[in-house]
Protein backbone atom coordinates (compact mmCIF):
# COMPACT_ATOMS: atom_id res chain seq x y z
CA UNK A 1 0.00 0.00 0.00
CA UNK A 2 2.40 2.35 1.15
CA UNK A 3 4.44 2.00 -2.58
CA UNK A 4 1.70 2.90 -4.38
CA UNK A 5 0.30 5.54 -2.41
CA UNK A 6 3.83 7.34 -2.11
CA UNK A 7 4.08 8.28 -5.80
CA UNK A 8 0.49 9.69 -5.69
CA UNK A 9 1.46 12.04 -3.05
CA UNK A 10 4.53 12.63 -4.77
CA UNK A 11 2.51 14.11 -8.05
CA UNK A 12 0.07 15.66 -5.80
CA UNK A 13 2.82 17.87 -4.38
CA UNK A 14 4.39 18.53 -7.17
CA UNK A 15 1.30 20.08 -9.31
CA UNK A 16 0.75 22.88 -6.68
CA UNK A 17 4.22 24.05 -6.78
CA UNK A 18 5.10 24.05 -10.37
CA UNK A 19 1.78 25.95 -10.91
CA UNK A 20 2.64 28.04 -8.21
CA UNK A 21 6.07 29.01 -9.91
CA UNK A 22 4.32 29.91 -13.18
CA UNK A 23 1.60 32.31 -11.64
CA UNK A 24 4.54 33.93 -10.17
CA UNK A 25 6.59 34.18 -13.83
CA UNK A 26 3.69 35.49 -14.72
CA UNK A 27 2.59 38.22 -12.31
CA UNK A 28 6.66 39.30 -12.74
CA UNK A 29 5.71 39.67 -16.50
CA UNK A 30 2.58 41.71 -15.90
CA UNK A 31 3.69 44.27 -13.18
CA UNK A 32 1.63 47.46 -13.40
CA UNK A 33 3.02 49.61 -10.74
CA UNK A 34 0.76 49.87 -7.99
CA UNK A 35 -1.24 53.02 -6.75
CA UNK A 36 -0.60 55.82 -4.11
CA UNK A 37 -1.85 59.18 -2.83
CA UNK A 38 0.00 62.38 -2.74
CA UNK A 39 -1.15 63.01 0.73
CA UNK A 40 1.66 60.64 1.73
CA UNK A 41 4.54 62.51 -0.19
CA UNK A 42 2.89 66.23 0.71
CA UNK A 43 1.29 67.22 3.96
CA UNK A 44 0.28 71.15 3.07
CA UNK A 45 -1.57 70.50 -0.42
CA UNK A 46 1.58 72.69 -1.82
CA UNK A 47 3.73 69.65 -4.34
CA UNK A 48 6.89 70.46 -5.02
CA UNK A 49 9.42 68.09 -7.66
CA UNK A 50 10.87 66.52 -4.87
CA UNK A 51 7.45 65.37 -3.75
CA UNK A 52 6.37 64.42 -6.72
CA UNK A 53 9.49 62.08 -7.90
CA UNK A 54 9.19 60.03 -4.74
CA UNK A 55 5.46 60.08 -5.40
CA UNK A 56 6.28 58.60 -8.87
CA UNK A 57 9.27 55.99 -7.59
CA UNK A 58 6.37 54.74 -5.13
CA UNK A 59 4.27 54.08 -7.83
CA UNK A 60 6.53 52.64 -9.90
CA UNK A 61 6.37 52.57 -13.92
CA UNK A 62 2.76 52.07 -14.68
CA UNK A 63 1.41 53.02 -11.11
CA UNK A 64 -1.31 55.95 -10.38
CA UNK A 65 -1.11 59.03 -7.96
CA UNK A 66 -4.28 59.81 -6.44
CA UNK A 67 -5.79 63.08 -5.94
CA UNK A 68 -8.21 63.81 -3.34
CA UNK A 69 -11.36 66.75 -3.34
CA UNK A 70 -8.88 69.26 -2.88
CA UNK A 71 -6.96 72.35 -4.53
CA UNK A 72 -3.05 72.00 -4.81
CA UNK A 73 -0.14 74.57 -5.38
CA UNK A 74 1.91 73.97 -7.96
CA UNK A 75 4.84 76.30 -7.56
CA UNK A 76 6.71 75.15 -10.18
CA UNK A 77 6.90 73.08 -13.29
CA UNK A 78 6.36 69.41 -12.20
CA UNK A 79 8.69 66.93 -14.07
CA UNK A 80 7.51 63.24 -14.75
CA UNK A 81 10.59 60.73 -14.42
CA UNK A 82 8.45 57.56 -14.72
CA UNK A 83 6.67 55.76 -17.84
CA UNK A 84 3.10 55.13 -17.71
CA UNK A 85 2.31 57.07 -14.53
CA UNK A 86 -1.63 58.43 -14.28
CA UNK A 87 -2.68 61.33 -12.25
CA UNK A 88 -6.03 60.44 -10.92
CA UNK A 89 -7.83 63.09 -9.60
CA UNK A 90 -11.61 62.91 -8.10
CA UNK A 91 -13.69 64.67 -10.85
CA UNK A 92 -12.60 67.74 -12.51
CA UNK A 93 -15.18 69.65 -10.18
CA UNK A 94 -13.39 68.41 -7.36
CA UNK A 95 -9.64 68.10 -7.49
CA UNK A 96 -7.67 71.47 -8.70
CA UNK A 97 -3.64 71.77 -9.66
CA UNK A 98 -3.25 75.19 -9.79
CA UNK A 99 -0.26 77.00 -10.46
CA UNK A 100 0.30 81.06 -9.63
CA UNK A 101 3.23 82.11 -11.50
CA UNK A 102 4.66 85.34 -9.43
CA UNK A 103 3.21 88.57 -10.44
CA UNK A 104 5.00 89.74 -13.93
CA UNK A 105 6.38 86.36 -14.62
CA UNK A 106 5.34 83.39 -17.06
CA UNK A 107 5.47 79.72 -16.17
CA UNK A 108 6.50 77.78 -19.32
CA UNK A 109 4.44 74.54 -18.24
CA UNK A 110 2.40 73.03 -15.09
CA UNK A 111 3.53 69.70 -16.20
CA UNK A 112 6.24 68.23 -17.81
CA UNK A 113 7.02 65.02 -19.66
CA UNK A 114 9.46 63.69 -21.88
CA UNK A 115 8.14 59.88 -20.52
CA UNK A 116 5.45 57.71 -22.39
CA UNK A 117 2.22 56.88 -21.38
CA UNK A 118 1.53 59.83 -19.31
CA UNK A 119 -1.84 59.95 -18.39
CA UNK A 120 -3.99 63.14 -16.44
CA UNK A 121 -7.41 61.97 -15.46
CA UNK A 122 -10.74 63.51 -13.90
CA UNK A 123 -9.22 66.72 -12.44
CA UNK A 124 -8.75 70.37 -13.36
CA UNK A 125 -5.37 71.83 -14.38
CA UNK A 126 -6.18 75.13 -14.37
CA UNK A 127 -3.83 79.04 -13.86
CA UNK A 128 -4.27 81.36 -11.18
CA UNK A 129 -4.91 84.05 -13.37
CA UNK A 130 -5.54 84.01 -17.63
CA UNK A 131 -2.12 84.39 -19.30
CA UNK A 132 -1.08 87.45 -20.79
CA UNK A 133 0.33 88.61 -24.73
CA UNK A 134 2.21 91.39 -25.78
CA UNK A 135 -0.15 91.91 -28.48
CA UNK A 136 -3.39 90.11 -29.80
CA UNK A 137 -1.53 88.82 -32.61
CA UNK A 138 0.40 86.83 -30.29
CA UNK A 139 -3.00 84.94 -29.30
CA UNK A 140 -3.33 84.04 -32.89
CA UNK A 141 -0.21 83.12 -33.98
CA UNK A 142 1.50 81.45 -30.85
CA UNK A 143 3.51 83.86 -29.72
CA UNK A 144 4.54 83.12 -26.38
CA UNK A 145 2.86 84.75 -22.88
CA UNK A 146 3.84 87.39 -21.23
CA UNK A 147 2.90 86.70 -17.95
CA UNK A 148 0.42 83.55 -16.49
CA UNK A 149 0.86 79.68 -17.61
CA UNK A 150 2.32 79.08 -21.04
CA UNK A 151 1.17 75.09 -21.26
CA UNK A 152 -0.73 72.91 -18.81
CA UNK A 153 1.21 69.83 -20.23
CA UNK A 154 4.22 70.01 -22.07
CA UNK A 155 5.60 67.07 -24.18
CA UNK A 156 9.51 66.23 -25.27
CA UNK A 157 11.89 64.25 -26.43
CA UNK A 158 9.24 61.96 -28.58
CA UNK A 159 7.42 61.25 -25.60
CA UNK A 160 4.41 59.01 -27.10
CA UNK A 161 1.38 57.85 -25.75
CA UNK A 162 0.00 61.66 -23.67
CA UNK A 163 -3.76 60.58 -22.31
CA UNK A 164 -6.07 63.38 -21.00
CA UNK A 165 -9.29 62.14 -19.77
CA UNK A 166 -12.53 63.27 -18.10
CA UNK A 167 -10.45 66.75 -17.30
CA UNK A 168 -10.94 70.81 -17.62
CA UNK A 169 -7.77 72.70 -19.07
CA UNK A 170 -8.56 76.46 -18.16
CA UNK A 171 -7.13 80.11 -17.78
CA UNK A 172 -3.59 78.55 -19.53
CA UNK A 173 -2.60 79.37 -22.66
CA UNK A 174 -1.86 76.33 -24.25
CA UNK A 175 -3.67 72.92 -23.20
CA UNK A 176 -1.40 70.14 -24.70
CA UNK A 177 2.13 71.36 -26.16
CA UNK A 178 4.06 69.26 -28.24
CA UNK A 179 7.42 71.27 -28.74
CA UNK A 180 8.64 71.88 -32.14
CA UNK A 181 9.43 69.22 -34.24
CA UNK A 182 7.44 66.90 -31.47
CA UNK A 183 4.87 64.71 -33.42
CA UNK A 184 0.95 63.71 -31.40
CA UNK A 185 2.82 59.55 -31.58
CA UNK A 186 -0.83 58.08 -29.53
CA UNK A 187 -2.10 61.52 -28.18
CA UNK A 188 -5.62 60.56 -26.65
CA UNK A 189 -7.69 63.59 -25.47
CA UNK A 190 -11.60 62.42 -24.30
CA UNK A 191 -14.11 63.92 -22.50
CA UNK A 192 -12.17 67.25 -21.82
CA UNK A 193 -12.91 70.82 -21.74
CA UNK A 194 -10.38 73.66 -22.70
CA UNK A 195 -10.90 76.92 -21.97
CA UNK A 196 -8.94 80.10 -22.99
CA UNK A 197 -5.97 78.39 -24.33
CA UNK A 198 -4.81 79.91 -27.79
CA UNK A 199 -4.24 76.84 -28.90
CA UNK A 200 -5.53 73.98 -27.10
CA UNK A 201 -3.98 71.01 -28.31
CA UNK A 202 -1.00 72.25 -30.21
CA UNK A 203 1.98 70.37 -32.11
CA UNK A 204 3.59 73.35 -34.53
CA UNK A 205 6.87 72.62 -36.49
CA UNK A 206 8.97 75.44 -38.45
CA UNK A 207 11.61 74.65 -41.14
CA UNK A 208 14.43 75.35 -38.60
CA UNK A 209 13.59 72.13 -36.06
CA UNK A 210 14.20 68.69 -37.42
CA UNK A 211 10.68 66.46 -37.09
CA UNK A 212 11.29 63.62 -34.21
CA UNK A 213 9.11 60.82 -36.21
CA UNK A 214 8.27 60.69 -39.63
CA UNK A 215 5.44 58.20 -38.33
CA UNK A 216 2.50 59.38 -36.02
CA UNK A 217 -0.09 57.09 -35.34
CA UNK A 218 -3.63 56.96 -33.35
CA UNK A 219 -3.82 60.54 -32.18
CA UNK A 220 -7.55 60.61 -31.15
CA UNK A 221 -9.50 63.44 -30.17
CA UNK A 222 -13.22 62.95 -29.19
CA UNK A 223 -15.96 64.31 -26.98
CA UNK A 224 -14.16 67.43 -26.34
CA UNK A 225 -15.13 70.79 -26.17
CA UNK A 226 -12.75 74.11 -27.34
CA UNK A 227 -14.33 76.72 -25.33
CA UNK A 228 -13.21 80.49 -26.62
CA UNK A 229 -13.14 83.30 -24.34
CA UNK A 230 -12.47 87.00 -25.68
CA UNK A 231 -9.05 87.57 -26.31
CA UNK A 232 -7.54 84.45 -25.35
CA UNK A 233 -8.97 82.04 -28.41
CA UNK A 234 -6.41 81.83 -31.13
CA UNK A 235 -6.73 78.37 -32.24
CA UNK A 236 -8.48 75.40 -31.14
CA UNK A 237 -6.46 72.24 -32.83
CA UNK A 238 -3.19 72.96 -34.46
CA UNK A 239 -1.21 70.32 -36.08
CA UNK A 240 1.46 72.06 -38.36
CA UNK A 241 4.30 70.29 -39.50
CA UNK A 242 5.27 73.34 -42.08
CA UNK A 243 3.06 73.81 -45.00
CA UNK A 244 4.03 75.06 -48.30
CA UNK A 245 7.59 74.02 -47.71
CA UNK A 246 8.46 71.20 -50.26
CA UNK A 247 11.27 69.86 -48.85
CA UNK A 248 9.54 68.83 -45.45
CA UNK A 249 7.72 65.17 -45.09
CA UNK A 250 4.54 64.41 -44.73
CA UNK A 251 3.57 63.16 -41.77
CA UNK A 252 1.39 59.77 -41.89
CA UNK A 253 -1.24 60.14 -39.28
CA UNK A 254 -2.46 56.72 -39.86
CA UNK A 255 -5.25 55.93 -37.31
CA UNK A 256 -5.75 59.83 -36.46
CA UNK A 257 -9.43 60.95 -35.40
CA UNK A 258 -11.20 64.24 -34.46
CA UNK A 259 -14.49 63.39 -34.21
CA UNK A 260 -17.41 64.44 -31.92
CA UNK A 261 -16.21 67.83 -30.32
CA UNK A 262 -17.22 71.15 -29.85
CA UNK A 263 -15.72 74.31 -31.28
CA UNK A 264 -17.03 77.13 -29.32
CA UNK A 265 -16.57 80.72 -31.15
CA UNK A 266 -13.05 79.98 -31.40
CA UNK A 267 -11.15 83.43 -32.84
CA UNK A 268 -8.85 82.28 -35.60
CA UNK A 269 -8.68 78.75 -36.17
CA UNK A 270 -10.88 75.92 -34.58
CA UNK A 271 -8.74 73.21 -36.64
CA UNK A 272 -5.97 74.14 -38.28
CA UNK A 273 -3.70 71.19 -39.62
CA UNK A 274 -0.85 71.24 -42.43
CA UNK A 275 1.77 68.45 -43.94
CA UNK A 276 -0.42 65.73 -42.62
CA UNK A 277 -2.10 62.52 -44.28
CA UNK A 278 -4.34 60.42 -43.12
CA UNK A 279 -6.60 61.84 -40.47
CA UNK A 280 -10.46 61.87 -40.29
CA UNK A 281 -12.46 64.97 -39.17
CA UNK A 282 -16.20 64.15 -38.72
CA UNK A 283 -19.13 64.26 -36.41
CA UNK A 284 -17.78 68.04 -35.07
CA UNK A 285 -19.95 71.11 -34.12
CA UNK A 286 -17.38 73.64 -35.04
CA UNK A 287 -18.20 77.54 -34.59
CA UNK A 288 -15.78 80.26 -35.36
CA UNK A 289 -15.37 83.67 -35.00
CA UNK A 290 -16.38 85.87 -31.44
CA UNK A 291 -15.66 89.05 -29.88
CA UNK A 292 -12.60 90.70 -29.74
CA UNK A 293 -9.48 91.88 -31.96
CA UNK A 294 -9.06 88.46 -33.41
CA UNK A 295 -12.22 88.41 -35.00
CA UNK A 296 -11.11 89.35 -38.74
CA UNK A 297 -9.63 86.39 -39.87
CA UNK A 298 -11.70 82.78 -39.10
CA UNK A 299 -11.51 79.85 -40.90
CA UNK A 300 -13.83 76.59 -39.11
CA UNK A 301 -11.23 74.16 -41.05
CA UNK A 302 -8.02 75.04 -42.20
CA UNK A 303 -5.48 72.61 -44.07
CA UNK A 304 -2.62 72.78 -46.68
CA UNK A 305 -0.41 70.11 -47.85
CA UNK A 306 -2.51 66.92 -47.00
CA UNK A 307 -3.49 64.05 -48.68
CA UNK A 308 -5.88 61.14 -47.95
CA UNK A 309 -7.96 62.75 -45.72
CA UNK A 310 -11.71 62.69 -44.83
CA UNK A 311 -14.01 65.40 -43.66
CA UNK A 312 -17.44 64.29 -42.97
CA UNK A 313 -20.61 65.58 -41.13
CA UNK A 314 -19.43 68.19 -39.36
CA UNK A 315 -21.77 71.30 -39.20
CA UNK A 316 -19.38 74.55 -39.92
CA UNK A 317 -20.57 78.13 -38.51
CA UNK A 318 -18.98 81.35 -39.01
CA UNK A 319 -20.67 83.55 -36.62
CA UNK A 320 -18.95 86.73 -38.50
CA UNK A 321 -20.54 86.82 -42.21
CA UNK A 322 -18.83 89.88 -43.04
CA UNK A 323 -15.63 87.83 -42.31
CA UNK A 324 -14.69 87.48 -46.29
CA UNK A 325 -12.95 84.49 -45.35
CA UNK A 326 -13.78 80.49 -45.96
CA UNK A 327 -15.49 78.63 -43.80
CA UNK A 328 -13.49 75.77 -44.99
CA UNK A 329 -10.34 76.37 -46.76
CA UNK A 330 -8.43 73.05 -48.36
CA UNK A 331 -5.05 74.54 -50.08
CA UNK A 332 -2.51 72.36 -51.85
CA UNK A 333 1.09 74.12 -52.61
CA UNK A 334 3.20 71.28 -53.02
CA UNK A 335 3.66 68.68 -56.19
CA UNK A 336 2.36 65.47 -54.69
CA UNK A 337 -0.05 66.29 -52.01
CA UNK A 338 -3.41 67.04 -52.11
CA UNK A 339 -4.76 63.78 -53.03
CA UNK A 340 -7.38 60.95 -51.92
CA UNK A 341 -9.97 63.17 -50.08
CA UNK A 342 -13.14 63.22 -49.14
CA UNK A 343 -15.80 65.81 -48.35
CA UNK A 344 -19.05 64.54 -47.47
CA UNK A 345 -22.24 65.37 -45.92
CA UNK A 346 -21.15 68.71 -44.27
CA UNK A 347 -23.23 71.41 -43.70
CA UNK A 348 -21.26 74.80 -43.88
CA UNK A 349 -22.43 78.59 -43.15
CA UNK A 350 -20.26 81.48 -43.37
CA UNK A 351 -18.87 84.41 -45.77
CA UNK A 352 -16.64 81.95 -48.21
CA UNK A 353 -16.09 78.25 -48.58
CA UNK A 354 -13.84 77.31 -50.85
CA UNK A 355 -12.13 74.35 -51.34
CA UNK A 356 -8.68 75.97 -53.13
CA UNK A 357 -6.57 73.54 -54.43
CA UNK A 358 -2.96 73.64 -56.74
CA UNK A 359 -3.94 69.91 -57.74
CA UNK A 360 -6.89 68.20 -56.90
CA UNK A 361 -6.54 64.42 -57.61
CA UNK A 362 -9.10 61.87 -56.43
CA UNK A 363 -11.54 63.94 -54.47
CA UNK A 364 -14.35 62.74 -53.72
CA UNK A 365 -16.95 65.90 -52.85
CA UNK A 366 -20.83 64.64 -51.96
CA UNK A 367 -23.74 65.78 -50.15
CA UNK A 368 -22.57 69.29 -48.75
CA UNK A 369 -25.25 71.36 -48.05
CA UNK A 370 -23.31 75.78 -48.08
CA UNK A 371 -25.10 79.07 -47.42
CA UNK A 372 -22.36 81.67 -47.76
CA UNK A 373 -23.07 85.25 -48.18
CA UNK A 374 -19.85 85.73 -50.86
CA UNK A 375 -19.80 83.59 -53.12
CA UNK A 376 -16.42 83.13 -55.26
CA UNK A 377 -16.33 82.49 -59.13
CA UNK A 378 -15.15 78.54 -57.98
CA UNK A 379 -16.81 77.33 -54.89
CA UNK A 380 -13.96 74.47 -55.77
CA UNK A 381 -10.96 75.41 -57.67
CA UNK A 382 -8.15 73.29 -58.79
CA UNK A 383 -5.55 75.61 -60.48
CA UNK A 384 -2.81 73.39 -61.30
CA UNK A 385 -3.52 69.78 -64.06
CA UNK A 386 -4.24 67.57 -63.53
CA UNK A 387 -7.34 67.87 -61.52
CA UNK A 388 -9.97 64.95 -61.17
CA UNK A 389 -13.01 65.31 -58.86
CA UNK A 390 -16.10 63.23 -58.39
CA UNK A 391 -19.57 64.79 -57.45
CA UNK A 392 -21.25 62.67 -55.38
CA UNK A 393 -25.13 62.85 -53.98
CA UNK A 394 -27.32 66.32 -53.75
CA UNK A 395 -24.58 69.41 -52.96
CA UNK A 396 -26.25 72.71 -52.78
CA UNK A 397 -25.07 76.43 -52.70
CA UNK A 398 -27.03 78.83 -51.04
CA UNK A 399 -30.32 76.19 -51.92
CA UNK A 400 -29.49 75.51 -55.73
CA UNK A 401 -27.82 72.75 -56.59
CA UNK A 402 -24.00 72.73 -57.30
CA UNK A 403 -23.23 73.07 -60.98
CA UNK A 404 -20.25 72.32 -63.20
CA UNK A 405 -19.77 75.89 -63.35
CA UNK A 406 -19.12 75.89 -59.99
CA UNK A 407 -16.17 73.88 -60.41
CA UNK A 408 -12.70 74.21 -61.88
CA UNK A 409 -11.01 71.42 -62.91
CA UNK A 410 -9.16 72.76 -66.19
CA UNK A 411 -7.21 75.70 -65.27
Amino acid sequence: MNTKTKPLNMKIKKTPILLGAVALLSGVATLQGRTVSIADFSSDNTITQAEFEQAQRSAGNGGTIRFESLTYSIPRTLDFIRNNITLAGAGAGRTFLEQNPPSGRRSVAMLRTSRNGTRVQEMTLQGANFPTYSSSLDVEEGARTTTGVEAAIQVNDGAQNIQVIGSVIRRISVGVEYQAGEVPNGLRVRNTRFVTGRAMVNSRDTTTFPISNSLTRNMIIDNADFIYRPGHGGRGITIDFGNNVGARPVIDMQGSLIENCNFDTISHFPIDINRVSNITIRDNVINGGGAGNQDGFVQCVHMEDFTTCRIVNNRMFQRRRNDNNDVLTLRVHVQGTGRDVVVADNTIRGSVHSVMSGTLENWTYRNNDVRVSNSPSFIINGFRQPSTIRLRGTNTVNGRALRRSDVNTNP
